[in-house]
């Protein structure tokens, strides 16, 4: 039970939906309210003194733990019956669509998020002020640091008798619904700031985290302790349906600043602070020679028996309740904007985690290089982006009128690539209406079309 209690960690943790940057609906002319999620600052740079934004749905995830062979994201939505969790001990070609796990050598990753906006709207005041009003659902989690041990190479074959090391690590999930309000000023013609208050309604929550490398031996039924296990986390449930768990509240703050007449800068700091979750929070300490029967633990299938038992298994065991506290995914961004030519754009934005705790969802590092063709119905981006400062995807996105539609990861939607162990695909649909000049004065305006 041991192997499967391991496997299921991992599992849980990926089985979601941080992420890219989604260049096609953050920047441009025409990105709007969406621009506001990079940098709050951003909202002067629309052509309009209005935008509404009406819906709108960003898809990412990526992992080295696991991949499907020869297979894309439209592959795997259509044939999605057949996939199944490949076991080392029998052959490959028995599955007909086959989740291989890989042996990681390193440390393992799950990165996921599933981002639904709408509906959003944001206005100019006297070009002066912007104010913006949105509202959000979320789906994200995420863990960089899994540990080689929990390979599933690993758990399915953990050797007996014989001293084991499981290296730290530590992975959070969360759903949330967000209700954005926004403020923006004009400090000058060249830079303004800008500050989002979100205030969030937590519905799904789940950390955990091993503090210290942990050792331990198996021998028979027994898992013996040969150092201290120091486990702390969190966990809500969904058997009475989806339903209002926690809240909690975080903010943006941005400048943006323009260096001469083609070229300017932004900055900002994303996602500052936490949620409350009602639920099984624990930290636990188990001492040096500590046993756990296995045959404790097969059979279950609820949470609370599982800990139930573990509490009984502890030698002393910390502030176990019923609330928990999750940090949000909080992020320094920096932006760089420059007219090429006519219509034609640079943009350059760099996304870096800023960890703040081991109760924190983990947002993916990322630079992006997106050449922009931007006219009044119609906007092209080609964006470059290196994941994690060391995969690169290729991406597209177009705008016709009001419709969004693009991906950061072009060449994993269709084909057959080698290993299918990632995606990103995003939509949006906006009115614009009113084009900027006397802002709010319908007789000095002009209509979108």
């Amino acid at each position: 039970m041991t192997k499967y209690l391991l496997l299921g960690i991992v599992l849980h943790l990926s089985l979601i939906g941080v992420c890219q940057v989604s260049a096609g609906i953050i920047t441009g002319n025409f990105a709007g309210t969406t621009s506001l999620n990079l940098n709050p600052s951003l909202g002067f740079l629309s052509d309009h003194s209005w935008d509404v934004t009406i819906v709108g749905s960003h898809a990412f995830f990526e992992t080295n733990y696991a991949y499907i062979p020869n297979s894309s994201l439209y592959d795997v939505v259509k044939s999605r019956d057949e996939i199944e969790l490949s076991d080392v001990n029998t052959p490959i070609d028995r599955y007909p669509k086959p989740v291989i796990f890989r042996e990681l050598g390193g440390k393992g990753q799950v990165d996921g998020k599933i981002h639904l906006t709408g509906p959003a709207f944001m206005m100019k005041l006297k070009d002066k002020y912007s104010l913006g009003f949105s509202t959000h659902m979320i789906l994200q989690g995420a863990s960089f640091n899994i540990p080689n041990e929990l390979s599933a190479h690993w758990i399915q074959s953990l050797p007996e008798q014989q001293s084991i090391v499981l290296e730290s690590f530590s992975g959070a999930l969360a759903a949330w619904s967000s209700f954005n309000f926004h403020g923006g000023f004009k400090i000058d013609k060249h830079q303004s700031i800008g500050v989002t208050l979100k205030i969030l309604n937590g519905y799904l929550g789940n950390f955990v985290a091993l503090s210290e490398p942990f050792k331990f031996r198996l021998s028979d039924n027994l898992l013996t302790t040969e150092s201290q296990l120091s486990l702390e986390g969190g966990i809500t449930t969904l058997d009475d349906g989806v339903s209002r768990t926690g809240g909690g509240f975080s903010f943006d703050i941005g400048h943006f600043k323009s260096l001469n007449e083609k070229t300017s800068i932004g900055v900002s700091l994303l996602d500052i602070g936490l949620m409350r979750f009602d639920g099984l929070g624990y930290d636990a300490i188990a001492q040096v020679g500590s046993t756990f029967q296995r045959e404790d633990y097969d059979n279950q299938t609820e949470i609370e028996p599982i800990f139930t038992q573990l509490n009984e298994d502890f030698n002393h065991t910390l502030g176990v309740g019923d609330k928990f506290t999750i940090v949000t995914p909080t992020g320094l961004s920096i932006q760089y904007f420059q007219d090429i030519y006519s219509n034609f754009k640079l943009n350059i934005i760099l996304v870096q985690r800023l960890p703040i705790s081991k109760k924190q969802i983990i947002k993916s590092n990322s630079l992006s290089f997106t050449a922009a063709y931007d006219r009044k119905h119609f906007s092209a981006f080609v964006p470059l982006t290196i994941y994690e400062y060391s995969k690169l995807r290729v991406g597209v996105a177009m705008r016709m009128f009001f419709l969004t539609v693009g991906s950061d990861h072009l060449f994993s939607l269709v084909g057959n690539r080698k290993n299918f162990d990632g995606s990103d695909i995003y939509i949006k649909m906006s009115i614009y209406p009113f084009k900027k000049g006397k802002n709010l004065n319908r007789k000095k305006v002009k209509c979108f079309f």
